[in-house]
């Protein structure tokens, strides 16, 4: 792919990213969460329970960062903590009937908004936009696993790649 084309599509990307933050703070997340807590919430919801070391991956956050997200869903009563069934070195999360709630409510004006953007788009297109879209993502998703894999695996990564000493 050529450069401009590339630049193009970043732009693209950027514009996106931000709609999407925008539609999400606005219309999902006036719920009483934040847009972290919001998507950890339609994670679990998706999931039904999860560790937190499942939903971190799902999410692309380090546990630490999800555990204080994590940390105010519950301390707030829209998420639950209970020991895992078969490894008490594990809790699963899942939502209370509160947390359930809020997840429809997101639900809701999401599927609204969305079902508004898709009105303006041709409907014998509807199939290749999400399939598109799925592409993309999937192959973004595969290519930051691949990336955080190689980070694990060689720690000298950076300092090679950038030819200088570089403190670790």
């Amino acid at each position: 792919m050529k450069q401009h084309e590339l630049r193009s599509f970043r732009k693209l990307l950027r514009m996106l990213e931000r709609l999407t933050a925008n539609q999400l703070k606005e219309e999902s997340c006036c719920h009483g969460v934040t847009l972290a807590q919001c998507h950890t919430i339609l994670e679990i919801e998706a999931l039904d329970q999860a560790t937190t070391i499942a939903l971190a991956k799902r999410l692309g956050l380090d546990k630490s960062t999800l555990s204080r997200t994590v940390d105010g869903l519950v301390n707030v009563g829209l998420v639950e903590r209970v020991p895992h069934p078969t490894d008490r070195r594990f809790m699963l999360l899942s939502l209370t009937a509160q947390g359930r709630g809020v997840a429809d409510q997101i639900n809701q004006s999401n599927d609204h908004y969305y079902s508004r953007v898709f009105r303006e788009i041709d409907t014998d297109k509807h199939r290749e936009v999400i399939d598109n879209f799925e592409t993309l993502v999937l192959t973004m998703r595969k290519h930051r696993d691949s990336l955080a894999s190689e980070k694990r695996c060689t720690p000298g990564l950076v300092k090679e790649k950038l030819g200088k000493n570089v403190i670790e």
